[in-house]
């Protein structure tokens, strides 16, 4: 099973046909935002040295921009079109590429989870069914704000099994330093207390804003940090995953490219010895694929790399297999 997790930043239909700059276009990468995209997630081959083969059975797109902002309604606008975008994308490509016998997909139907969002879950139906999508309360019954989860429940056709996907975007810090982490970190605490995902086989993905070690102190000197009792990440606490704008030149790599981690997988199942996760950093990593063999164009083209990232998003992906 492989899964491909990514913050693609306001993400509309008109946004995935921007096109790329003369200096990354043609490379291998992709032309424009759907191009660079379903690379990644398809597992194309310029991203081999970080990312397996195959195409992914599931792609978790946060922030996906809807109309509406009644938490719970059916996602509408340029969610449903873009979607249906991406989903046709994938298909084709997996047709092109001789795999379509093993890799066909659907979206879940979504959900509005914030004023204008939605989290957008695509399934290899090959592998999966959807049964039903939801968006989460906490353990107070309440939608937890700015964006509540949202959760989209499958079956794994071999087996019977389900397993629910639930797609997260945590509000970004703010304040003095004590307090700085406390809307992310607070976010998290609530989705932790939301009773459905207090079960097995659960994949609660996406911008924490924070990390598992993030904490803040209250107003009564308290330290107050994550809780996630019974769930498990193989990322790294502290990896970076968000994006600059513009190269801070006087940071060292990857900190002059990547400010922050704030994104992560998290799972409550034995994922087996061999499982892998990880930040894709695929700055860092691309690789002019008109060149045999592909030459690494990072870090000599980082600007041009940065420049383009841009248009597709401020994080990177999330990858997980096992």
């Amino acid at each position: 099973m492989k899964i491909i997790s990514w913050n693609l930043r306001n993400l509309g239909a008109t946004k995935l046909a921007n096109p790329f700059t003369v200096a990354v276009a043609g490379r291998g990468l992709g032309n424009n935002v759907l191009d660079y995209v379903l690379n990644v997630v398809m597992g194309r081959p310029v991203w081999a040295p970080i990312s397996s083969g195959n195409p992914a059975d599931i792609f978790v797109i946060i922030e996906l921009k809807s109309g509406g902002h009644n938490k719970g309604q059916n996602a509408n606008g340029t969610a449903i079109p873009t979607l249906a975008t991406i989903v046709a994308a994938m298909n084709t490509m997996a047709n092109n590429l001789g795999v379509g016998a093993q890799y066909q997909y659907l979206a879940a139907v979504p959900l509005i989870t914030g004023r204008h969002e939605t989290v957008g879950v695509i399934f290899n139906q090959r592998v999966l069914t959807w049964n039903a999508s939801a968006v989460r309360r906490d353990v107070n019954n309440q939608y937890i704000n700015p964006r509540t989860p949202f959760s989209a429940t499958l079956t794994v056709n071999a087996t019977g099994a389900q397993v629910v996907v639930t797609g997260v975007h945590a509000p970004p810090p703010s304040g003095g330093a004590a307090v700085r982490n406390r809307p992310p970190v607070n976010s998290a605490r609530a989705v932790a207390t939301v009773p459905q995902l207090a079960t097995a086989n659960q994949l609660v993905m996406g911008d924490y804003n924070c990390t598992p070690a993030s904490t803040y102190t209250n107003g009564f000197g308290v330290v107050v940090g994550w809780n996630w009792p019974g769930y498990g990440t193989l990322i790294p606490n502290g990896t970076l995953s968000s994006v600059r704008l513009r190269v801070a030149g006087t940071q060292p790599p990857p900190q002059n490219y990547l400010s922050a981690a704030y994104d992560n997988l998290l799972y409550n199942f034995n994922a087996g010895g061999g499982a892998v996760e990880r930040v894709l950093d695929t700055i860092a990593n691309a690789r002019d694929m008109t060149q045999m063999p592909p030459a690494p164009m990072y870090p000599a083209s980082l600007v041009a790399l940065l420049n383009n990232y841009n248009k597709v998003s401020d994080h990177l992906p999330l990858y997980m297999e096992f």
